[in-house]
């Protein structure tokens, strides 16, 4: 797709794909907010697809927070959500090892809710210094990250132990539009030193994807809808998923796709665009 103006029918197309599906799913971060900063249209385009009987779901590659946390903060900027209608990388972990690995015993690098969200779906979680062998160390982002987690990571890593981290972003967007450091920023020094890859959870892995059909009761991807920023997660995710994408590009960015990226269903510059579309 190369850069173009944005016309009728692309809005109106991606208009019609949003009527024609089951669920919808939407990234929060670059999407329904800007930092703390509720998106133009977002409020308007749900209230929308709420009384169309669409299932809205948030799906985020937020390692830190739990759904109750996310949903207390769009609910400071004027968007009241259901906390269970929030899947954050955090939450979603714990119940992607539990389907696939049965409970296990855990080391983790990550925030409180992190380990509460793995204990919660019943995992044992270990302290780090824990002579006991962990089955699987788990990586999130760590505001405390330090010389030392690096090390633990790195020795767990040479003596065979699985690293799994929820999400592979670099960074975010910060308040101040500067680059805030991510879990892909935390384990890629390991990466570097082993030589080994870390298997990751979320976006673009199918796991948050099938995980949120499934608490939806929905069985076909075709049914559903990702709608995001970022082309690297939320677009190559959902396309590999099966699920039509829609990706927003910003006010300040632009519709062309790079070379590497995979091509969204359509481009439009935010959530604002779909709104009026929905008023003419």
């Amino acid at each position: 797709m190369q850069e173009q103006e944005l016309d009728y029918q692309t809005v109106s197309g991606a208009w019609e794909t949003l009527l024609q599906a089951e669920a919808v799913f939407f990234d929060l971060d670059g999407c329904i907010y800007f930092s703390d900063r509720l998106a133009g249209g977002a409020k308007e385009l749900l209230h929308f697809l709420e009384e169309k009987k669409k299932q809205i779901r948030f799906v985020t590659n937020n390692s830190t927070d739990s759904g109750v946390q996310v949903a207390a903060r769009l609910s400071r900027m004027g968007l009241e959500v259901r906390p269970e209608h929030v899947m954050t990388a955090t939450e979603l972990v714990g119940l992607h090892l539990l389907k696939t690995y049965g409970k296990q015993t855990l080391k983790v690098i990550g925030s409180p809710s992190l380990h509460a969200a793995l204990e919660q779906y019943g995992h044992d979680v270990l302290p780090l210094d824990s002579t006991i062998q962990a089955q699987m160390v788990v990586v999130g982002r760590d505001t405390e990250f330090d010389y030392n987690k690096l090390q633990f990571l790195v020795e767990e890593a040479d003596r065979g132990t699985p690293l799994l981290a929820t999400n592979p972003d670099l960074t975010h967007p910060g308040n101040r539009g500067q680059k805030v450091l991510e879990t892909g920023a935390l384990y890629a020094p390991v990466e570097a030193i082993t030589r080994k890859k870390v298997d990751y959870f979320g976006k673009p892995a199918p796991y948050m994807f099938q995980l949120t059909m499934e608490k939806c009761g929905i069985r076909s991807s075709k049914a559903c809808v990702m709608v995001g920023d970022n082309l690297y997660t939320d677009i190559a995710g959902g396309s590999s998923s099966g699920m039509k994408t829609i990706w927003l590009y910003g006010p300040s960015g632009s519709s062309t796709i790079p070379i590497d990226a995979v091509n969204p269903d359509y481009a439009l510059q935010d959530l604002q665009t779909l709104a009026d579309f929905n008023t003419k």
